[in-house]
């Protein structure tokens, strides 16, 4: 039912602009967030595949769990891992 409704439909319906409301400002902000998350993965696996060579699927869906804080350490934590075993290692001691 509301799939179908325009947005100047729900602006009628509310009777203040949607993106004024508290719901629209959290669902774009944590959509801003998931894709910032994204981006970070992205970026990350890229960086660790040219470095350690190709990552299993099971470390790549490791990384891509890390919640955005666990993501930037990571970033940082690249410039003193060795090789694919520290990278492990890290994920083991970082993942929850």
């Amino acid at each position: 039912m509301f799939s179908q409704i325009t947005r100047d439909e729900v602006n009628a319906m509310l009777g203040t602009p949607l993106e004024e409301t508290r719901v629209y400002r959290d669902a774009k902000a944590e959509s801003k967030a998931e894709g910032q998350a994204e981006g970070e993965t992205k970026m990350l696996l890229t960086l660790i595949n040219f470095r350690f060579g190709a990552m299993p699927d099971a470390v790549a869906q490791q990384i891509a769990g890390l919640p955005i804080d666990r993501l930037e350490t990571l970033g940082t934590a690249l410039f003193t891992l060795s090789d694919r075993t520290d990278l492990e290692a890290w994920l083991t001691d970082n993942a929850n």
